[in-house]
């Protein structure tokens, strides 16, 4: 008898352990994706949340990543147009004033759909008209010399470098050439590289890297370069953004970003240019949520950004399979080992009695 009960228990933990692993990781970020769609014309960026351009914008590239089909897309562009000002720009949601990080959004999440809009067609929305008069304020400014005014560009500080990169990065996915001086980005983007190969701030090495690399150039010691980023990784082969600092999601693909940009995340003669490659895998793994998505290091609740920023670091490390594993290990509808144990032994310990 107390045979037959052990391999009922047996059966029972079995079963709740089939439960388990029967979704893979990349389901439950689509299951996750499916939550942060309350309304069809988009995604929000929580469970809960309010839709939003960005966030829809985020929501399609993870799509596009997992080859997760994106239902009723149509609904999508039609939130995208209501989205849009007469300027050109986009709100972050319809009836909002225009905005650079939402248009800028708006290009890459445009970007990513193909199935119902093409390229030329997206060149007619006028967005390149909002692009170049904002950058104009944003990147440019009047002086007066030997009494003239004119204008010149501003000091590349971190700010003015990533408002470039989102300028020119639009410019090429809207299918335009844009006039700047080269010559003038590339020249101040590399002298930011001091002579022993570091720079002022882990920021500003991602950033300056990231732009030259748009414009088809690398640092000027592009060895050195990436030894700098991977300076900050920590003890648990993580990145921080600061030499002895708590290590991120965001960190961690702001440096994963930049190593790939440099192209030295491939194997190079037998070793990994990248050596702690694998505890990346593991700690990103590791920051999914149940049936869920990602979130950031000492929070609990997923969010899109979190799960957009996890998804490229596994693309960037040639990774994106490691989301056909079993999901973690669930709590919905399963009975712990802690309620188990005792009801089984509530069981066993008359029938032991009545044995004795």
């Amino acid at each position: 008898m107390i045979k037959r009960y052990f391999s009922i228990f047996i059966l029972i933990l079995l079963i709740s352990s089939l439960s388990t692993s029967g979704r893979t990781r990349q389901q439950s970020v689509e299951n996750f994706l499916d939550t942060l769609r309350v309304q069809e014309e988009g995604y929000s960026n929580v469970v809960g949340g309010e839709v939003n351009v960005s966030a829809t914008a985020d929501a399609l590239e993870i799509a596009a990543y997992l080859n997760f089909e994106i239902n009723n897309s149509l609904d999508i562009l039609h939130y995208y147009q209501k989205s849009q000002n007469e300027d050109g720009g986009f709100g972050p949601y319809p009836e909002t004033n225009s905005t650079w990080i939402s248009t800028i959004r708006a290009v890459s999440g445009l970007n990513f759909m193909n199935n119902v809009i093409n390229q030329s067609q997206i060149q007619n929305w006028k967005i390149h008209d909002y692009l170049n008069d904002t950058s104009s304020d944003l990147l440019y400014t009047n002086i007066t010399r030997n009494n003239e005014s004119i204008i010149v560009p501003y000091n590349l500080t971190i700010p003015v470098i990533e408002t470039w990169y989102q300028f020119l990065y639009a410019s090429f996915q809207l299918g335009f050439n844009i006039e700047f001086d080269h010559n003038y980005l590339v020249y101040n983007l590399k002298n930011m590289q001091y002579p022993n190969g570091s720079y002022y701030s882990f920021d500003e090495a991602v950033w300056s890297v990231r732009l030259l690399n748009l414009l088809g150039e690398k640092p000027s010691d592009f060895d050195l370069s990436a030894k700098y980023i991977k300076a900050f990784i920590q003890n648990n082969g993580v990145f921080s953004n600061e030499i002895n600092g708590t290590t991120s999601i965001y960190a961690t693909y702001e440096a994963v970003s930049t190593l790939y940009d440099l192209g030295v995340l491939q194997w190079v003669t037998e070793t990994r240019y990248l050596e702690t490659l694998d505890e990346i895998i593991v700690f990103i793994l590791n920051l999914q949520n149940t049936n869920s998505g990602f979130h950031e290091v000492g929070r609990t609740e997923s969010t899109l950004k979190d799960t957009w920023m996890a998804i490229k670091i596994l693309y960037w490390l040639e990774s994106l399979d490691e989301l056909l594993s079993p999901d973690v290990l669930q709590t919905e509808g399963f009975i712990g080992l802690s309620i188990i144990y005792p009801a089984f032994a509530l069981v066993l310990i008359p029938l032991w009695r009545r044995r004795s």
